[in-house]
């Protein structure tokens, strides 16, 4: 199995020395009078967007948090939109079309813009009124998670709607919490690639925060990876139509972690358990049972996005199938439409 990345926690570290700067710089540009706040990506960005959107939902009750694909925003952006919104727009190169073409035309509606890349010199950092940088290199998820984390503390204060005091505190607790969450998940990645590994169809499970790390393991970990078969079925609508294809064949894997929603991840399981179906579940408590109730309901979450790096690196170690190799990415027949 693959190996973290030498500077995994020296990158963690640098993110979050640039807190008090950070904060600063979006307070320049926010003020409170922001109507509403935007979350534009693609692909393991949006997903990400998945899981933030749940703390602004949850912890800033005074301003609206929208979350879009890249591509639906650019095609037609909302009426909402004017000069008193932010959009946050992320893309790991600065450069994919979709969150671009976004973005530029938000702008014309005169919103805020706040980009986050790999790339100081990208298209979307040369956009927006501010761009944050996080080191390439590889697991990135949680960079990305923490710079996000960060705007939401810096909106939620620039609002004069300022988000728990120990969630801030938390916050720099999660580097040593990511770095030991991806030996916890060792053996249980090992065991799902052995029992799930040959299954051509895997179906993701859900809801809420956890919905964002379902949606990326299947379409970015099992499909673009691994050109494997999956689907992402949100836990809450399970017993509305999915259930009816379940039996002692399909492999379900399941996404839980301390906040609510997760209620409905661990009754399929029950469900699945009964019915002698095959399904794994992944559960971030096991990694960071969290400190107190507010604690387990907004940053358990994040600790699945180790997870997703570990199980990926298993399902290769098993299949012998490179996870950075593409047949079609980037090929003819692939470039963005709408330029």
């Amino acid at each position: 199995m693959r190996a973290l990345d030498v500077n995994y926690q020296e990158n963690l570290a640098a993110i979050l020395s640039n807190y008090p700067k950070m904060v600063a710089e979006i307070k320049k540009i926010v003020g409170n009078d922001i109507k509403n706040i935007n979350l534009v990506g693609c692909g393991a960005n949006y997903s990400q967007m998945k899981t933030i959107s749940y703390l602004f939902d949850g912890l800033i009750d005074q301003t609206d948090c929208f979350l879009y694909h890249a591509g639906e925003i650019d095609r037609k952006l909302p009426a909402r939109l004017k000069d008193k919104s932010v959009v946050i727009g992320m893309s790991h190169s600065g450069n994919t079309p979709e969150v671009y073409y976004a973005l530029e035309k938000a702008k014309l509606k005169g919103a805020i813009l706040i980009g986050i890349s790999s790339n100081d010199q990208s298209k979307l950092a040369g956009i927006v009124d501010q761009h944050f940088q996080y080191p390439a290199g590889g697991q990135m998820s949680e960079l990305k998670l923490l710079l996000l984390l960060i705007i939401v503390i810096a909106i939620g204060d620039a609002v004069g709607n300022p988000i728990p005091g120990q969630l801030k505190d938390e916050l720099f607790h999660l580097p040593e919490l990511f770095y030991q969450a991806h030996q916890t998940y060792r053996a249980g990645a090992r065991q799902f690639a052995l029992d799930g590994g040959k299954c051509e169809m895997i179906y993701a499970i859900g809801s809420g925060p956890t919905i964002g790390p379902a949606f990326a393991f299947a379409n970015c970990k099992l499909m673009e990876m691994q050109w494997k078969d999956a689907a992402v079925l949100n836990a809450s609508n399970f017993f509305h139509g999915p259930l009816e294809v379940v039996d002692e064949q399909r492999y379900f894997l399941l996404f839980a972690a301390g906040d609510r929603y997760s209620d409905y991840v661990r009754r399929i399981k029950d469900y699945l358990e009964m019915k002698n179906s095959r399904f794994h579940l992944i559960d971030a408590l096991t990694a960071y049972p969290g400190s107190t109730k507010l604690v387990q309901e907004y940053f358990t979450p994040f600790l699945l996005w180790p997870a997703l790096t570990v199980y990926a690196w298993a399902l290769e170690e098993k299949s012998g199938h490179n996870l950075d190799i593409r047949r079609n990415m980037g090929r003819e027949g692939t470039e963005y439409i709408w330029a």
